[in-house]
């Protein structure tokens, strides 16, 4: 399908990041925008380059496509308002890109007649810039009606994405992977970085060293698998080691014990695939649970 138009709802971070893309490399040049201020569809206009801002949904002109970015919270009374406005059309393509939302929020659309699909880009679009300059190969997951998901994946993989089609049922927990993958990491290394700044080590100094750990880390468990690439004292089942970690930690004041606790729990189920004698896994995992009850 040949899209000379898309009307996009809720241009934010990510609504800028694919404008820019669909306009920029998918030559589509006719980008309406309607943020919750006009002053806001402007701004978002100016980063894609091209197309229009609009006051409201009720201004939005017909369009085959239809982009909806706003908050999870925001989509399902968006595609509810969009049905009520006869701009919506039988036929339309209408899709959003929440992570955790299928399409099935998107069904008062659907009656109207519009076909419906979810699509996911799994990056991080916390500066879109950056997002734009990285988006190609961009793993994308996408479901929904039969036409929408053919219209969506062709439109993707024009602007440089991987697509590949996940169950409507999948995708929370697909989500919260992600959310490991991504938000949990972040955090992780923020509890780090504390902790080397508990060491008395600089910032210049830790977030160097930092980089290419964690990288290694994530290269490994790419190339040979998480069980394989686990390393440390829980994979050598050195439950001494494990516990001065958790001793120390709560020595600096605990508020890191129940996190590592809960790692290296996990963690042990981790090196027990890897090949740690069972009764070894099971006497770290009785020593660290023992600790979450002290």
């Amino acid at each position: 399908m040949d899209f000379r138009a898309i009307n996009i709802i809720g241009c934010g971070r990510l609504g800028k990041s694919i404008g820019k893309l669909v306009s920029s490399v998918a030559g589509i040049s006719d980008v309406r925008v309607c943020n919750s201020t006009f002053e806001s569809s402007e701004r978002a206009v100016s980063f894609i380059g091209s197309g229009a801002p609009v006051c409201s949904i009720a201004e939005l002109p017909p369009s085959s496509l239809w982009m909806i970015a706003s908050p999870d919270p925001a989509i399902q009374g968006v595609a509810q308002e969009l049905a009520r406005h006869s701009s919506l059309r039988e036929g339309d393509v209408l899709f959003h890109c929440s992570g955790a939302l299928s399409s099935q929020v998107l069904e008062a659309a659907r009656e109207r007649g519009a076909d419906v699909a979810s699509v996911h880009p799994i990056r991080s679009f916390a500066e879109p810039s950056l997002a734009v300059d990285q988006f190609r190969d961009t793993y994308c997951a996408l479901e929904g009606d039969s036409k929408a998901v053919s219209c969506v994946q062709s439109l993707f993989e024009r602007i440089g994405a991987r697509v590949f089609q996940v169950d409507t049922e999948a995708k929370v927990v697909l989500h919260v992977g992600h959310v490991f993958s991504s938000n949990y990491i972040v955090t992780i290394l923020e509890c780090a970085e504390r902790l080397y700044a508990g060491a008395g080590i600089s910032p210049e100094v830790y977030r160097a060293f930092m980089a290419p750990l964690v990288q290694s880390a994530v290269d490994n468990s790419r190339v040979l698998g998480t069980a394989r690439a686990l390393t440390g004292p829980i994979s050598r089942g050195d439950e001494e080691m494990v516990s001065r970690h958790i001793e120390e930690l709560r020595s600096k004041g605990g508020d890191f014990v129940d996190v590592y606790v809960s790692l290296a729990i996990q963690a042990s189920y981790l090196a027990g695939k890897q090949g740690l004698d069972a009764t070894v896994v099971h006497k770290l995992i009785e020593m660290l649970q023992g600790m979450v009850r002290s």
